[in-house]
């Protein structure tokens, strides 16, 4: 079933077992198609699992430039920007205690230590397009 909320695609994916009777629910919330943000359009928002994890998603416009003392690339924010910054937080669902990364709203999660089998680290991951 997908829904249209608040200018956001939400899409709800319920599976069934019927041997079990159990009922599984996957929530994937993304960027609807006519986003006046182009580099937004059809993008993941975030995604609920039915274990509890949650993975959310930050894209920012801005610019990239080297630094000669980490000698590494740092990203600075700016709506004139021509890269686009992709992050990646992994949490859970449950108790939300992030609401923003770097400056950026996202879909609230839960960045407390996970007990899954991701080494008992939650991540954020940074990537570009």
């Amino acid at each position: 079933m997908t829904v249209y909320l608040d200018g956001v695609e939400r899409s709800v994916m319920n599976n069934q077992n019927d041997i079990v009777g159990d009922s599984f629910t996957t929530t994937t919330r993304k960027h609807r198609w006519d986003e006046s943000e182009e580099y937004l359009r059809d993008r993941l928002i975030s995604v609920e699992f039915p274990d509890g994890r949650k993975t959310s998603y930050l894209y920012q416009r801005g610019t990239y430039s080297f630094n000669t003392t980490t000698r590494k690339y740092d990203f600075t924010a700016s709506a004139s920007g021509t890269a686009v910054r992709v992050v990646t937080l992994n949490g859970k669902s449950e108790n939300a205690n992030v609401t923003s990364f770097d400056g950026g709203a996202i879909d609230g999660l839960n960045m407390e230590v996970l007990s899954y089998a991701n080494a008992g680290r939650n991540t954020a991951e940074e990537g570009y397009d």
